[in-house]
């Protein structure tokens, strides 16, 4: 029975339900971007909107029928980068705040996930498909099949991994850009360190990541190079968050938590590699022996009836 001046719930009143997803606050701390998700034509739509962080009337910023999201500020607070598909694959966008509209900064293929500005406002640091297919047979555009190689071909709920993730940088001036990683390995976070000449990514090199994954810590220079990834800590456990700090007065921070596993990193000596102890005991890959050898007596070609479906 419901109470007197209540008014019972109904099915379609989910229609009109708003909810705020994401946020970011402006450099000088003056005002908070948010992602406000509706519901029109039966489909979420995201939009940004901006208010100011004491509170007061907010400004809508996008009007498109789109999903707009993961709003970042620009270091100087003028422009405002951010993830739509309002061309149809999720591509970076940046608007300036003073006035005027969004252009499309990255048209990758299958899209592109997250995206950071680089310390100095000049370039943006995003994760997006590698670009190169690992299981499929025949023609990109019309294959015939998928040929499993690895236990870790498919995630619940997010289908096949035909390509691993990669780092790739881009100019906010424009231009193609540039992947940093090899296509080889699956990047699960990145982040750019505080001068910006290095970038910090969480990823599994070993051969054994066909497997399972446990992800390190490694770092790379933020410019193309064909230097190879620096592992900067390993923990037995996998568990990583990617952040590179800065302490007071700007100087770079000795110590890093590990949220995951509650640890502290101690900052390593140059040239050598920290080791932690693992959060849990988790199997070693000597351990894993046997389920290579089976893995590689399994291997086929599965039909196309099977997996293209």
């Amino acid at each position: 029975m419901a109470t007197t001046g209540q008014r019972v719930f109904r099915a379609k009143d989910l229609l009109d339900q708003v909810v705020i997803q994401g946020l970011a606050v402006s450099p000088d701390g003056e005002s908070v971007v948010y992602v406000r998700r509706t519901v029109e034509d039966n489909k979420y739509a995201r939009r940004l909107w901006r208010v100011p962080f004491k509170g007061g009337r907010p400004e809508q910023l996008t009007s498109a029928k789109s999903n707009d999201t993961r709003p970042r500020f620009s270091p100087d607070g003028r422009s405002l980068l951010f993830i739509s598909d309002r061309s149809g694959k999720p591509q970076v966008w940046v608007m300036p705040l003073n006035g005027g509209e969004p252009h499309q900064l990255t048209d990758l293929p299958n899209g592109a996930g997250n995206a950071e500005w680089s310390p100095d406002g000049k370039r943006i640091l995003l994760l997006a498909g590698s670009g190169e297919k690992r299981f499929l047979v025949g023609k990109a555009e019309d294959p015939t099949a998928r040929q499993i190689r690895d236990y870790t071909w498919k995630i619940d709920g997010g289908g096949y991994r035909d390509e691993f993730t990669s780092v790739w940088i881009v100019d906010v001036e424009g231009g193609k850009p540039a992947r940093l990683t090899a296509p080889t390995y699956d990047v699960g976070g990145a982040c750019w360190s505080p001068d910006g000449k290095h970038i910090a990514f969480i990823a599994d090199l070993r051969k054994e990541a066909a497997l399972m994954d446990f992800s390190q810590l490694w770092s790379l220079p933020s410019r193309p190079s064909k230097d190879e990834p620096t592992q900067i800590a390993s923990v037995a456990g996998g568990g990583f968050q990617r952040r590179l700090g800065a302490g007071p007065a700007g100087c770079p921070s000795r110590h890093r938590r590990a949220p995951i596993t509650g640890l502290v990193q101690r900052e390593p000596l140059p040239g050598r590699r920290q080791e932690l102890p693992a959060a849990r005991r988790r199997p070693r890959p000597r351990h894993l022996e046997h389920h290579i050898r089976r893995l590689r007596r399994q291997r086929a070609v599965l039909s196309a009836s099977d997996l293209l479906a």
